[in-house]
């Protein structure tokens, strides 16, 4: 089965390893083929093996849900500070010049720190632009892109379309039980 809605910034694609499919949840990271798979599809490379990898990236990837899912509560921050503090930027000058490096307690943590990095990044610049899917059963999230920053659905052909069949069907049940008005 292909994922849905790849390409995403690392911290968003990690969520979006987890969708909704014909009603059932999905998870890409469920077991080690599917974690193999996604880190080669981003072009991760770890020294650790999928089976090391997959509790810690879905560890991760909860964190993140977290923090996103609740921004203004101090519960939710706490497992992606302590995802945070497995690890650090060390700034370094390297044989091309300045360069930061990424230093982790153990390595198994070092994509799952990437990510929890990165959203901080996206949330310290375009907080505004990262939203969950607006279809209702859908739990994919993107950073919104598009010049005026309206963007409300993970895809246009799925979702957005989804959206505006059942407001259409709505509106025109609506209409149906109302009785004409005489004037």
């Amino acid at each position: 089965m292909d994922r849905p809605l790849i390409g995403e910034p690392l911290p968003l694609d990690l969520l979006n390893t987890l969708w909704v499919n014909d009603g059932r949840t999905v998870d890409a990271l469920a077991d080690p083929a599917g974690v193999a798979a996604w880190l080669d599809e981003r072009d991760l490379r770890s020294p650790c093996s999928a089976e090391q990898l997959g509790p810690v990236l879905r560890e991760g990837r909860e964190a993140i849900r977290q923090a996103l899912l609740a921004p203004d509560q101090p519960a939710a921050h706490d497992a992606l500070n302590a995802l945070l503090a497995r690890g650090h930027l060390r700034d370094r000058l390297g044989a091309d010049g300045p360069e930061s490096v990424v230093q982790v307690d153990e390595e198994r943590w070092r994509i799952a720190w990437l990510a929890a990095h990165d959203l901080v990044a996206l949330l310290r610049h375009r907080p505004q632009r990262i939203r969950r899917c607006a279809e209702e059963n859908c739990i994919l999230w993107f950073l919104d892109a598009s010049r005026n920053g309206t963007r409300r659905w993970c895809t246009m052909d799925a979702c957005g379309n989804r959206s505006k069949v059942r407001r259409h069907r709505a509106r025109h049940a609506r209409t149906e039980v109302e009785p004409p008005s005489e004037g």
